[in-house]
């Protein structure tokens, strides 16, 4: 191993795009890489086979020897012999350098994913300013006059009915109408059929005035007398 070959392959070696996207090819820097590491400081004699470049990468045997085509038709490698074995012999090309280009490659990719998480953050924060309509968090507004309880038929939640104040107007009639007018009027309960009635079959409704009450009497002159006698007594020094 040579550490010059393995820089050249990390730092210096052109890097090659997808045959896709056009992106930087990492998986083809990364077979690049495990040949630098049997490649001497001039860049020859790099022998690995294609089961120990699989081993190395984790990659399948015929996408190794796919990166392989591609890296020599590029012509950062170049066969220059095989083992007695069948195994190719190959030479780096030390002299192709790409820092530079690499670097700016770099830079690029850094500033598009830049730009990437800025349009993302600022279309999340738009939509927490704007929420969108089928967001349940902004769901329909609950409204806070004229609301009128069921009285068969369905069922409201305890929660609306004291977020609307419904539980405090049994009535289910509006407190306060939405245009700021008066209140409608409540209608007249119907009589009880235990309430007295007069000779015409009306209901006699009980008089709300109170009866005064009757005033204290004088006392007589025979109560003067006993109260007076009963206090004389009283005073009398009691003897042993």
């Amino acid at each position: 191993m040579s550490g010059i070959a393995f820089g050249w392959a990390l730092q210096r070696a052109p890097m090659l795009l997808t045959e896709k996207s056009g992106k930087p090819d990492s998986t083809n820097r990364f077979v690049l890489v495990a040949l630098a590491n049997h490649a001497d400081e001039t860049g020859a004699g790099s022998r690995p086979s294609v089961e120990m470049l699989s081993a190395y990468t984790g990659l399948n045997i015929r996408t190794v020897q796919r990166h392989l085509d591609r890296l020599e038709a590029a012509g950062l490698i170049t066969r220059t012999g095989t083992t007695a074995r069948g195994v190719v012999i190959w030479q780096l090309s030390l002299h192709l350098d790409a820092s530079e280009e690499n670097e700016r490659r770099a830079a690029a990719a850094n500033e598009e994913r830049k730009s990437r998480d800025s349009e993302y953050r600022r279309g999340v924060r738009s939509e927490g300013r704007k929420p969108s309509a089928g967001n349940p968090v902004s769901g329909p507004r609950i409204p806070t006059s004229g609301f009128e309880v069921p009285t068969s038929g369905s069922c409201v939640p305890m929660s609306v009915l004291r977020t609307t104040g419904a539980l405090s107007n049994p009535h289910g009639t509006p407190t306060e109408s939405s245009s700021g007018g008066s209140p409608a009027p409540r209608p007249p309960r119907p009589p009880s059929p235990s309430a007295p009635s007069n000779e015409s079959g009306k209901v006699t409704q009980p008089d709300p005035t109170p009866s005064p009450r009757p005033s204290a009497q004088p006392p007589t002159a025979r109560e003067t007398a006993l109260a007076a006698i009963r206090a004389a007594i009283a005073r009398r020094p009691r003897t042993a």
